[in-house]
């Protein structure tokens, strides 16, 4: 099974070396390497391999399986283009627009980055695009353009990574949000919540 655990990147923690920041501060300050160390210290939870993501080649991505299918509960507007009440058929830009809309919070914007990776999945396992010799190139070739991964990572792993996804649908995946709370103005982890959710991850029991 897949987990996709959301660290909200305004929240407190305790960068290494730094002292209490924001999260994406230690990305800022120390780049992918403090932010992993960041990361591990905060969930105990080795971290093997780094990627991130270009939203301009997923972009590509989506544009080479042929677009998305998310449901939205309210018309609402972001850049220009309308999304209707139900389900909106993305291509990669209005893609975009539906993650990045201007009037959502940080949080809201993850959660819609998490939508629209689960329509991804869904689309690559319900087409078969992966098992099918006639997609199956485009849409490795355009899932490992859209990552920027550590030098350890090889090409040959990410199309390992890449060709597992035909075996897995949406359904079969975890997605959470570290659980979170304001105070005074500031972000911070909800202490027992979020060392079960950690504690989870660890023994590979998110889901439960």
């Amino acid at each position: 099974a897949c987990c996709e655990v959301s660290i909200p990147p305004q929240t407190m923690v305790t960068v290494p070396g730094v002292g209490r920041e924001q999260l994406w501060y230690a990305a800022r300050i120390g780049g992918p390497s403090l932010l992993v160390k960041t990361v591990e210290h905060l969930t105990h939870i080795p971290i093997n391999h780094y990627a991130r993501i270009s939203l301009l080649h997923v972009q590509d991505l989506i544009n080479t399986i042929g677009g998305v299918d998310v449901r939205i509960q309210a018309t609402t507007t972001s850049y220009g283009h309308t999304f209707h009440s139900g389900v909106n058929h993305l291509n990669g830009l209005t893609a975009i627009y539906y993650v990045r809309q201007p009037t959502l919070s940080p949080s809201g914007k993850m959660l819609r980055a998490q939508t629209v990776l689960r329509a991804m999945m869904r689309k690559i396992s319900n087409d078969h695009l992966l098992t099918n010799p006639a997609t199956a190139f485009r849409v490795t070739d355009a899932f490992t353009r859209a990552l920027t991964v550590d030098s350890s990572f090889t090409r040959s792993e990410l199309l390992t990574l890449a060709r597992e996804l035909r075996g897995l649908s949406s359904s079969a995946a975890t997605y959470l949000v570290a659980p979170t709370r304001m105070i005074g103005g500031r972000e911070y982890f909800k202490p027992r919540e979020s060392r079960e959710l950690w504690a989870a991850v660890r023994q590979d029991a998110s889901a439960e």
